[in-house]
């Protein structure tokens, strides 16, 4: 019985994991239907040591319409050190009511869907685990 619990759990915690993934996929189409294209410049690259390597995480530097300049640190970093570097340009969307928000062109996208995509098969694989523990025939 206790493996039931513990796979409910986990069938509730990958749920609240897929919701957050499927919300922040309907903000990333949003920003790209609604938002403003520019091209971002890389400033700085943040060199962080993790149990896998080093991960690098860019800042980036873009003006928007109204002609403020804008600074953000990106949301997810890479392995990859030639990736970034600085004064490349990126393409980005920015969101127009809040600019401090933007999408980069495609990795956003292929980032939101892989995750999608692997929540759904741990939520999947949890729920069958579920049935089978809740068979009585076991």
């Amino acid at each position: 019985m206790e493996g039931i619990f513990w796979m409910g759990i986990l069938a509730i915690a990958f749920l609240i994991l897929d919701i957050f993934c499927i919300i922040k996929t309907i903000e990333y189409f949003k920003i790209k239907k609604n938002g403003i294209c520019c091209y971002a410049k890389v400033i700085r690259l943040d060199k962080n040591f993790t149990r896998a390597g080093y991960a690098y995480t860019p800042w980036f530097e873009y003006k928007t319409n109204s002609g403020d300049w804008i600074t953000v640190r990106c949301e997810s970093s890479t392995s990859f050190k030639n990736a970034f570097h600085v004064g490349k340009k990126i393409k980005i969307y920015y969101d127009s009511d809040n600019p401090h928000k933007y999408i980069m062109d495609k990795n956003s996208l292929y980032v939101q869907i892989g995750l999608l995509f692997i929540t759904n098969i741990m939520l999947f694989c949890t729920g069958g685990l579920f049935i089978y523990l809740l068979n009585p025939y076991n």
